[in-house]
């Protein structure tokens, strides 16, 4: 058993439209794998907050700024790099504070090159089960259990916006 500061501390965003799909993105330094979308996601730096970090985060990897906060997950959710990926990181994987964000926007806005070192390389609006199926399978159970929580409150804010 690792103690906490093994793992980054970290946020992840969830951000879903109008329909109810889910924002998604296809990393850009990870050629050659299958399955290579995910959902924005960074660190939380020294004296952040988790949602200004969030908040951060979901700007510096999409150009996003016209969402509202619903909500944030119940409890901090944590995966474990694998082997492969773990010989190049500090740490032996991420503890994540996730937050659940409505988009308000157009999809004009989104701009995944604000950073010099782009996340993502496209994107797209998926279906949730979609996105749990082209999440890399180290994060399967994160993104399984997260939707457990945010799923039936992207279903009742869709309907009621």
């Amino acid at each position: 058993m690792y103690d906490k500061s093994s793992y980054r501390q970290c946020v992840g965003i969830t951000v879903f439209n109008p329909d109810g799909n889910i924002w998604i993105g296809k990393r850009s330094n990870m050629y050659g794998r299958k399955r290579i979308w995910q959902m924005p996601q960074g660190g939380i730096n020294d004296g952040e907050i988790p949602l200004d970090a969030a908040k951060r985060e979901l700007f510096e990897e999409t150009g996003l700024k016209n969402v509202k906060f619903i909500r944030d997950c119940s409890k901090w959710l944590q995966y474990d790099f694998p082997k492969e990926i773990l010989i190049h990181k500090n740490y032996i994987g991420q503890n994540q504070k996730w937050h659940l964000f409505y988009f308000q926007g157009s999809n004009q806005e989104i701009n995944l090159n604000i950073s010099n070192k782009p996340e993502f390389c496209e994107w797209k609006w998926s279906t949730i089960s979609n996105a749990i199926d082209q999440v890399i399978s180290f994060k399967k159970n994160v993104y399984i259990s997260l939707f457990d929580e945010f799923g039936p409150l992207i279903k009742i804010n869709t309907k009621s916006l």
